[in-house]
């Protein structure tokens, strides 16, 4: 019995056409995607658009504080940075009140 051309089974094209009309439906679809992108060129410089990164932020801030209070080991983690920024702080403070100190014993 002999073989039959090889044929796409979803859209019985041959498979050689098939393999052409994805790749270029495939190439279409991101020339497409490029050009949407293109729409925003220009938008993140201008005043409005500073603007709106601002609330973005703002939003997303208070969001990641939202799911880190709900995380324990995301609100340990974050009482460790805490600890160590405290403790830093105090040993700058040491350092200075150390330095202070030198300069009164001579």
């Amino acid at each position: 019995m002999e073989k039959g051309p090889d044929v796409d089974i979803t859209t019985f094209e041959l498979k050689s056409d098939a393999e052409l009309t994805k790749a270029a439906e495939k190439a279409g679809a991101e020339e497409f995607h490029l050009r949407e992108k293109t729409k925003y060129l220009g938008i993140v410089e201008s005043d409005a658009g500073q603007a709106i990164i601002v609330l973005i932020k703002k939003r997303l801030q208070v969001r990641i504080e939202q799911l880190v209070a709900g995380d324990a080991a995301s609100k340990e983690l974050t009482e460790l940075l805490f600890t160590l920024g405290v403790k830093e702080s105090q040993a700058r403070n040491a350092v200075d009140a150390l330095y202070q100190r030198s300069f009164k014993n001579t």
